[in-house]
């Protein structure tokens, strides 16, 4: 809220600057408060930005999902995106996370999960983005919030996590993820996380 009132100030300024004859004063404060204060306001778009790659920013952390697919969260944007193992960017989807930090991870039967330490509740997806059920309050097992949701900093009852394998994040390397489809397959294999039906 506090975000809509300053970008309203900062449009009002431009509205004043443009009347008084400086356009082009006027038409930078937009375009500099919109770059500011935009991200805020993406998750509004819902599904409309679905098939459009968002570039990952320096808060961005990835995981191998169930079928060797990369997750990659980021923060200020409040968004996971989904990409085949070369890099190649397939979709992605907008969380709850209230404006704040967030951890993603993946559940023993395959679900992507996303805990959003202001909300203090975990939200499902499946690994096309659509939810996987209602969101759940968690419980902090301790050492505060990290970017990888682990079984040993998360509890949520009746819900297994397991250990995610980290990726390198898409479009920071050009080519490809170092990390194989074959190694990330084995490794979910051993966690008890392997072929999950419905699944994208």
């Amino acid at each position: 809220m506090v975000g809509l009132v300053i970008l309203i100030v900062f449009l009002a300024g431009v509205v004043r600057l443009t009347y008084r004859g400086h356009a082009l004063s006027g038409a930078l404060m937009g375009l500099g408060a919109l770059g500011l204060f935009g991200s805020a306001f993406l998750p509004a778009a819902g599904a409309w930005l679905q098939h459009v790659e968002l570039p990952p920013f320096y808060e961005t952390t990835s995981i191998v999902g169930p079928k060797g697919q990369i997750f990659a969260a980021t923060t200020p944007l409040a968004r996971i995106q989904r990409y085949y193992i070369n890099g190649d960017f397939e979709t992605g989807w907008f969380v709850n996370s209230a404006g704040g930090i967030f951890a993603i991870g993946l559940t023993q039967t395959g679900q992507i999960a996303v805990a959003a330490a202001r909300t203090n509740q975990v939200e499902f997806f499946n690994a096309d983005g659509s939810p996987a059920g209602p969101r759940r309050s968690f419980t902090s097992l301790g050492g505060g919030m990290d970017r990888i949701l682990r079984p040993s900093n998360c509890s949520v009852e009746g819900v297994t996590f397991v250990d995610p394998v980290q990726a390198e994040n898409p479009g920071r390397t050009g080519d490809s993820c170092p990390v194989s489809a074959l190694a990330s397959r084995r490794r979910l294999a051993s966690l008890g996380v392997g072929h999950v039906g419905n699944q994208a």
